[in-house]
């Protein structure tokens, strides 16, 4: 399997693996900061809001707030598998 293959892989499944998978561990130490940085955040939103008085009213941010926090994950990750992809490449021809 070539490096691009499996680099792309771990960061699929650990963010910032490919990246320290590849040697370049500030940048996965980097990817894996953001993502714990955007689930602290979220645990933060979600801890603002309190559940309501009825069993109706669901507990967490509004769905706005949560559509963000999904979108900003969603990108990071995606960047993340394409940049080990790249720096997997870049490791194969070399």
């Amino acid at each position: 399997m070539k490096c691009s293959s499996l680099a792309a892989a771990v960061s699929a499944l650990i963010p910032g693996g490919g990246q320290f998978l590849t040697g370049h561990h500030p940048r996965g130490l980097l990817v894996m900061a953001g993502v714990l940085l955007l689930g602290a955040l979220y645990a933060g939103a979600s801890a603002a809001y309190p559940p309501g008085p009825a069993a109706a009213e669901p507990a967490g941010p509004p769905a706005a707030v949560g559509a963000c926090f999904g979108a900003a994950f969603l990108a990071l990750w995606v960047w993340n598998v394409y940049d080990a992809y790249s720096l997997g490449r870049a490791a194969d021809a070399a």
